[in-house]
């Protein structure tokens, strides 16, 4: 039995309190080191596999950079990542296996028009992220300002295609 005193208050547990107490704790400890495991690992809101984490503008010697001048290479470099399970009718499943995807890349103007349009064909593994560079030389011809980089990740081109990232990663750049 255990005696605890306080102001003026007194309370005694019971063994099968401490050990109701000690499992209490247990099982909240546990429940906490599996929900911190859980957001540790990429699990995907709904049936599709990927994600674009990241969208970024490099310049010369890889470095970050978000304007450039006439004659530079704009070096796009996208990160796509691949959980390892989802959430399909209240329940959990694992994604087994790789997917193969089409990284497209889109450069617009500030009016939306396409300044590049380019595509790579990747393979992913569950849990494993890959990065994919595209480039893009700014040429005499090329509308100054702010332009938008969009990156999807697709199972194939359209009509037979369909997303497998529910959204596209963006960054922007200025053209001086």
């Amino acid at each position: 039995m255990i005696h605890i005193s306080g102001e003026g208050e007194d309370a005694r547990i019971g063994a099968r309190g401490v050990v109701a107490l000690g499992a209490l704790i247990f099982l909240g400890v546990a429940a906490t080191l599996s929900y911190i495991q859980a957001l540790s690992d990429f699990t995907a809101p709904y049936e599709l596999p990927l994600e674009v984490v990241r969208v970024e503008t490099l310049g010369e010697g890889n470095a970050s950079r978000a304007s450039f001048t006439t004659g530079e290479e704009v070096r796009i470099l996208v990160t796509v990542e691949k959980a390892t399970r989802y959430f399909s009718a209240q329940e959990e499943q694992s994604f087994i296996g790789p997917t193969t995807y089409r990284l497209i890349v889109a450069v617009l103007d500030g009016r939306g028009r396409p300044l590049l349009f380019d595509s790579s064909v990747r393979t992913i593994s569950p849990g494993e992220d890959q990065s994919t560079a595209f480039n893009y030389k700014v040429t005499e011809g090329s509308p100054r300002g702010e332009c938008l980089v969009r990156a999807m990740a697709w199972s194939g081109w359209l009509p037979s295609g369909s997303a497998l990232a529910p959204e596209a990663g963006e960054t922007a750049f200025t053209i001086r």
